[in-house]
């Protein structure tokens, strides 16, 4: 016989974070990729909100699921079991936004700001391996591959223009796949 345990209380509220967190950052790059096509018009907008906002709808709802299945009283405070996962996320994205300024920093200088979001896109794919890792989360490998795979092909594209949007739309469409994952 299988038995399911149901998921802790902790684990939904974060998990509807991160989903929060995707569907948003998805947005952005799908937003940017449709300016760069020259195809930010009413159409790409409404795509973009009904998207974001049914994945934003389910987070709400799995947050406030995890509400009523809490089993002891939410302070809104940290356990001292979430400090360490907390302090380690914190690293994780100071790392990342530092290594993202030394990206942006680097191809100025090399005068190949034409590379910038590929360059970025890399270093957001890999800290989703080190995320895997602390939130115990598998499918944030799925997503590092795919984000980094992306960029790394974008980078044979020679159209600029068609480079950029390329990379922008495979890190949002992987980071909207992912948000929907921790949903379901």
């Amino acid at each position: 016989m299988i038995t399911i345990s149901p998921i802790p209380t902790a684990a939904l509220e974060g998990r509807a974070i991160g989903a929060l967190v995707m569907a948003g950052f998805g947005a952005l790059w799908i937003v940017i990729a449709a300016k760069l096509l020259k195809r930010l018009d009413w159409r790409a907008w409404l795509v973009v909100a009904l998207l974001t906002g049914i994945l934003c709808m389910g987070a709400g709802k799995q947050l406030q699921l995890a509400g009523r299945s809490s089993d002891t009283p939410h302070s809104g405070s940290e356990t001292e079991s979430d400090r360490p996962i907390g302090r380690q996320f914190g690293i994780v994205l100071a790392l990342e936004w530092a290594a993202i300024v030394g990206v942006v920093v680097v191809f100025v200088r090399m005068h190949r700001s034409d590379l910038i979001l590929s360059g970025i896109a890399i270093v957001v794919g890999l800290h989703f391996v080190a995320l895997a890792r602390i939130f115990g989360a598998p499918v944030y490998y799925f997503t590092a591959v795919a984000i980094v795979l992306t960029a790394l092909a974008a980078f044979a594209i020679r159209d600029t223009t068609v480079r950029r949007a390329a990379t922008c739309i495979g890190c949002g469409l992987a980071l909207w796949f992912t948000s929907a994952f921790l949903l379901a």
